[in-house]
């Protein structure tokens, strides 16, 4: 089978490490595997367990949004038909949107993925105004409506969407993948619950936070530890 995959980069955060990992795997099931993403340089196959690479930043270069994702849009209906998949998989809003407008026409599959609580997508914080939000979230929805299976994380994103998407809905969980062994694994000497992400609003780290304070007295030998880059937590 043929899969060709739509997410911004391969560098970053979980779900391009998430799709990467689909990638690899399905290639080395015996499947031919295109990566296409809108940001960084070209891979080479032998970086990517095999997969073709196809980055399509060059023909995002414009100051006009409007001009830059109509580039955008012409380059990836290119990069996917170049492809010839029998599936495409995307990742997140934006690149869902985009795999199943370019397609429109075509009788090829679609599996687009929602990687966090939709509430907080890349459409719905682009603005601060409500009626800009509810115009993209009017978007999302009708286009959702042409993919095969629309694929989320937890029961409770379902509930987000309206009735009529639910029937397309599938909850997968992210794959574990074993640590690798090679080099020296961090120690931590203490009993800890340790957190690793981006330090902003969208991954709640308020909330685990606050059910830490709730229960430290009972456990006062515990603590926790939160990794990651971003904005402060204070305010």
């Amino acid at each position: 089978m043929k899969i060709t995959t739509v997410i911004d980069s391969l560098s970053g955060g979980g779900a391009e490490r998430t799709l990467f990992t689909l990638a690899v795997a399905f290639q080395a099931a015996g499947h031919s595997v295109t990566m296409i993403t809108f940001k960084g340089e070209q891979a080479h196959a032998s970086t990517l367990g095999g997969c073709s690479h196809i980055s399509l930043r060059s023909t995002a270069l414009s100051s006009n949004r409007f001009i830059k994702a109509f580039r955008i849009a012409t380059s990836l209906r290119k990069a996917i038909l170049s492809s010839e998949p029998d599936l495409i998989i995307s990742f997140m809003d934006q690149a869902n949107i985009l795999s199943l407008l370019t397609t429109f026409d075509k009788k090829i599959a679609v599996f687009v993925c929602e990687r966090i609580y939709p509430a907080h997508s890349s459409l719905m914080t682009i603005s601060s105004n409500q009626i800009v939000k509810k115009f993209f979230s009017l978007l999302r929805n009708g286009i959702y409506r042409k993919a095969t299976k629309i694929i989320l994380q937890s029961e409770r994103m379902i509930d987000y969407f309206p009735s009529y998407l639910h029937e397309k809905m599938i909850v997968i969980p992210n794959p574990i993948t074993a640590p690798s062994s090679d080099g020296e694994l961090p120690q931590i000497e203490t009993d800890s619950i340790v957190s690793i992400g981006r330090l902003v609003e969208q991954k709640r780290f308020d909330i685990l936070i606050g059910a830490f304070a709730a229960i430290a007295a009972e456990f006062p030998d515990w603590h926790l530890q939160i990794v990651g880059q971003g904005i402060s937590l204070n305010g």
